[in-house]
């Protein structure tokens, strides 16, 4: 039973949260959408270094040793460390707006806090500092904490959850619960990132 768990569950849980903003989306706001993958990615991370799925004659010590320090060398790893540090310099560099500026007589867009590095404007940067930190468990599970069947096992919950999505997303816009309703009654032209 513990085989399984360890196998199957970590698979659905990173499937979950591939898919949780998909859930989401209809119901809540990028703030919330944001915190929720971030405390989803913590319990992934965890389940991954705590339950990776294990050879055939593997003990629990080993696979997590094996995980931990294939994960440290993976060069995918240190780029997503890059890009998240970057996420997380942006995320914090606010300030970007647009004013009018009376000598000129025009209208400007100002630099963010610190010139030198990417900036934001009001209400961005957190969402995507977010999805960076979420793929982190993602991308690192499927390479080196799930087996074959586990992976196979992740693709089939991730499609599972997504018709759950598209579900909800229906019968959010049957009932007029959320935003469903304001983005299904816009116009097809021009078309919205929807």
């Amino acid at each position: 039973m513990q085989k399984f768990v360890s196998k199957y569950a970590l698979a659905a849980h990173l499937a979950f949260l591939s898919v949780a903003p998909l859930i989401l989306f209809p119901f809540f706001g990028q703030r919330e959408i944001a915190i929720s993958l971030l405390w989803l990615s913590l319990a992934c991370v965890l389940w991954f270094l705590m339950e990776p799925s294990r050879r055939s004659t593997e003990m629990l010590f080993d696979a997590r040793l094996r995980v931990c320090l294939s994960v440290l060398v993976d060069p995918l790893f240190w780029l997503l460390v890059l890009v998240a540090v970057f996420a997380a310099i942006r995320m914090f560099n606010g300030g970007v707006h647009e004013s009018y500026d009376v000598e000129m007589g025009k209208w400007i867009v100002t630099a963010p806090s610190v010139a030198i590095l990417p900036g934001h404007a009001e209400g961005a940067g957190f969402m995507e500092f977010a999805v960076v930190v979420s793929m982190f468990p993602v991308l690192m599970g499927c390479r080196h904490a799930l087996g074959k069947s586990a992976r196979m096992s992740f693709l089939f919950s991730a499609s599972i959850f997504a018709g759950l999505a598209f579900l909800a997303f229906i019968c959010a816009a049957h009932f007029g619960i959320g935003s469903v309703s304001k983005l299904l009654r816009a116009g097809m032209w021009p078309p919205s990132y929807l």
